[in-house]
């Protein structure tokens, strides 16, 4: 099953590193119309910094000069009271199809950095995971599963460590956070998948004036850097600090695409990672609070982080996330409005196999309850262009019950959904009483007879 869209790398490259996933039985993983990418590569593609050249030294622009400047933002960065940044990661691929027709693929999230010396620190990468030290607590969470987990702030942010095991293999370095966390270590030891610096010299990028250093990644540990891959960071000459990091991945992805396993152009041109720094700021006040972490009602702290969403634990009993909006036939729907009526949310998908099987059962739900308080609800994620094949498909298996359109995901989101079918059980006061994820035999007799123990309770069967 697909996890929800979590920012990533093609199909491609999850051969070398791969990213969580929830094994499930008879269910089918979540799409949103996007290609998975694996956050592997960012590890790498956070992978260094250079100095701006001064002066003469333009015109020192081998290995030695550039290693000598990489050493020196090292140490420039250890100096630093503080450091905020935001960063884009993009995964791009361009190329042709085997009728000629242009190909182009981008893929990006963003993240955030904050910190304050000595120990004070707040890093995010969208739903992947995020760090946080206030100096006296530290915090790591991984949002996609639900969990936290929390522990003693060390005098230095030692970032490895507190990464989460079930990301190994596709964790994500922020470069300056792992020098700001633990500035007692060489570059080398922080970035040792750098086999060599090359070259630096002037260069501008978008008009502003600048300075470019190149070098060479190699990790034969795995296939995508089994060969070296050119590595360039441009740094901006107004204050020295690195704005943008590339890595070019064209000659791996050609060698893919001529293999036929992946959904590659017939032709590659080109293809690479872009990271780029914007609202650098250093020296400067940041608040306490934005190095504190705030569960969500559905966190659950664990002292070891699992592979897996557990809903049973994080949001059984507890009130269901409220929606709003218009079913598939325009009519107002909004879960608040509910109240007072048991509802039964079926989570699906055209592409789900599953889903479809089920829903005669649940139309059967529907029609069994048709004359208490319940409400039985289709929640759909498909893209609005599938809108006909969708309504097509209701008509064809004589579904009934009302449908929710989720093309954005929203709904999806809110209840963490990682496969489909899922469905949800609340009861009369809005609270998740039983969620069951897959297909199995017993479905329908498990959601009545669940519906039924709900109705007695508020003294409506019979």
């Amino acid at each position: 099953m697909v996890p929800y869209p979590i920012p990533t790398m093609p199909y491609a490259l999850q051969d070398d590193l791969r990213h969580i996933e929830t094994p499930r039985c008879q269910a089918q993983r979540v799409s949103r119309g996007h290609r998975p990418l694996s956050a592997a590569c960012a590890l790498l593609a956070f992978a260094s910094f250079a100095m701006p050249v001064r002066g003469n030294e333009a015109a020192e622009q081998g290995p030695d000069a550039a290693a000598a400047f990489v050493d020196r933002v090292a140490q420039t960065f250890r100096t630093l009271d503080s450091y905020e940044d935001r960063y884009r990661f993009e995964f791009v691929l361009t190329g042709s199809d085997i009728h000629g027709a242009p190909f182009t693929q981008r893929e990006a999230t963003e993240g955030s950095l904050a910190f304050v010396a000595p120990n004070r620190m707040a890093l995010d990468h969208g739903d992947a995971f995020l760090i946080r030290s206030n100096g006296t607590d530290a915090w790591t969470a991984v949002p996609q599963v639900l969990q936290f987990r929390k522990q003693p702030a060390k005098r230095h942010v030692d970032i490895e460590s507190m990464m989460p095991a079930v990301m190994a293999g596709s964790t994500l370095r922020h470069p300056a956070a792992l020098i700001l966390g633990q500035p007692e270590l060489d570059v080398e030891d922080h970035f040792p998948f750098i086999r060599q610096w090359l070259e630096v010299d002037a260069q501008e990028l978008d008009g502003r004036p600048g300075h470019r250093v190149v070098g060479e990644i190699f990790n034969p540990h795995y296939e995508i850097f089994s060969e070296p891959r050119r590595l360039e960071v441009w740094v901006d000459a107004s204050d020295g600090l690195p704005r943008q990091v590339t890595i070019d991945l064209t000659d791996h992805m050609r060698t893919l695409a001529g293999t036929n396993m992946y959904d590659l152009p017939a032709k590659v041109d080109h293809a690479g990672i872009i990271l780029k720094f914007k609202n650098v700021r250093t020296n400067h006040a940041i608040e306490a609070t934005r190095f504190v972490y705030e569960p969500s009602t559905y966190d659950a702290q664990v002292e070891r982080f699992t592979s897996e969403v557990d809903h049973e634990r994080s949001m059984m009993n507890r009130p269901a996330p409220d929606f709003s909006g218009r079913d598939i036939t325009g009519k107002k729907l909004a879960l608040e409005d509910l109240r007072g009526r048991v509802v039964l949310l079926d989570f699906w998908s055209i592409g789900c196999g599953p889903c479809i099987v089920a829903m005669p059962s649940l139309q059967h739900l529907a029609d069994q309850f048709a004359d208490k308080p319940v409400s039985v609800i289709g929640i759909n994620n498909d893209p609005l262009e599938y809108r006909d094949m969708v309504e097509s498909l209701l008509e064809r298996k004589q579904v009934r019950f009302q449908q929710f359109m989720d093309p954005d995901n929203k709904v999806y989101l809110a209840y963490f959904i990682r496969a489909v079918p899922c469905t949800f059980v609340i009861d009369q006061k809005g609270i998740i009483r039983h969620i069951h994820t897959g297909l199995t035999r017993d479905f329908q007799q498990r959601m009545a007879s669940m519906i039924e123990s709900l109705l007695v309770d508020d003294g409506e069967a019979g």
